[in-house]
């Protein structure tokens, strides 16, 4: 594969297959499952002469009992476990299925929506059912800044991390004063993802003074 094929085949939405053939979930796994031992992966690969994955894993000692084994020379990054109600609303298939993938293996209950639409009616069933929102930001019909918008209308303290291919540095702090969590960039990587997540997560929705008196 070309240098710039291998500078991105970790992360979670890439993948050289065609749309609904491939979800780039693989190689982003095995990532996961490596670093999470302690471990490192690196590939080495040229077109037209193959690829090759060298996958160090720390050693362990010996002497030591097996709930209080720890590698060598290493720090081991215990693996987060969550347990929130995540809404993923995407119209891309395959970007939605493996996020709800990745993100159901950290232990969080997965809820997916194919458009802002789908997501706004879920929503308005039981809004204290949903702890986050992770919306694609360009949607057909009904866009994530306008399902966000109407969301709150509902619940003001919903919270919302969105992604999106581009965005504008002056609609992402539009977007931010609104009251989104983070406006995280396509693709990103999974730590990023994680990152974004546990910081709604933790921390209250705030909008800015003046939307909130354009609101009043």
């Amino acid at each position: 594969m070309s240098e710039e094929t291998r500078a991105h085949i970790f992360e979670p939405f890439f993948t050289t297959k065609p749309a609904d053939k491939g979800s780039g979930l693989g190689l982003s796994t095995v990532m996961d499952v490596v670093t999470g031992h302690g471990g490192t992966i690196v590939c080495q690969s040229e077109p037209l002469r193959g690829a090759t994955f060298t996958v160090v894993l720390p050693a362990l000692i010996a002497t030591a009992r097996p709930e209080t084994r720890t590698p060598i020379g290493m720090v081991r990054h215990p693996v987060v476990r969550g347990s929130a109600a995540i809404m993923v609303a995407d119209d891309e298939p395959v970007s939605r299925r493996t996020l709800c993938r990745l993100l159901a293996r950290d232990g969080h209950k997965m809820i997916p929506a194919g458009d802002g639409r789908e997501a706004l009616e879920i929503f308005t069933r039981d809004p204290t059912a949903i702890d986050l929102v992770l919306m694609d930001l360009d949607m057909p019909e009904l866009d994530g800044q306008e399902t966000q918008d109407r969301m709150r209308a509902i619940r003001k303290d919903v919270r919302v991390v969105f992604l999106t291919g581009f965005v504008e540095d002056s609609r992402k702090k539009q977007l931010l004063e609104a009251g989104a969590s983070e406006v995280l960039a396509k693709p990103c990587d999974a730590q990023t993802l994680r990152a974004a997540i546990a910081s709604a997560l933790s921390n209250p929705v705030t909008i800015s003074a003046a939307l909130r008196q354009t609101r009043d």
